[in-house]
């Protein structure tokens, strides 16, 4: 019989919150963090959580509680900013977009990575609300 207790534990902006067998299968684990929108972030490079080494992810989310409007972003890392997720807008309203890119699905991680979305310059992600980002895969240690 297979074992369905929860291994991990959904973790936002480096809180617990979920348990997975509220919401996922034993051994998937997510880390996301959140951005107050303000029209203070155009041009700016955000960090939104820290993916542990080891981490395997399978795809990435984004949802906000309004239109980042026609400002375009990437989802990466220091050094390779759209690692994950290429220049594109995110216009639905508490609808969340997954991305990944697909060379990297499923490639283990061997080092901690910090996740960050970089806006264009062209217009600001949103002016009010909140977005969250993050990324859902397994871990296992190296």
């Amino acid at each position: 019989m297979a074992d369905n207790s929860p291994t991990a534990l959904l973790v936002v902006d480096g809180n617990e919150g979920l348990d997975p067998g509220v919401w996922g299968r034993p051994g998937m684990e997510a880390y996301a963090g959140t951005l107050a929108l303000s029209t203070s972030n155009k041009g700016k490079t955000m960090t939104f959580t820290t993916l542990p080494a080891g981490f395997t992810p399978f795809f990435g989310f984004s949802i906000a509680t309004e239109s980042l409007g026609s400002a375009s972003f990437t989802v990466g890392i220091a050094g390779t900013i759209a690692k994950y997720r290429a220049a594109g807008v995110q216009t639905a309203v508490d609808i969340p977009q997954f991305f990944m890119e697909a060379a990297l699905c499923g490639v283990l991680n061997a080092a901690a990575e910090a996740i960050i979305a970089t806006e264009d310059d062209t217009a600001n992600i949103g002016t009010t609300g909140t977005w969250i980002l993050g990324m859902i895969g397994t871990r296992r240690a190296v």
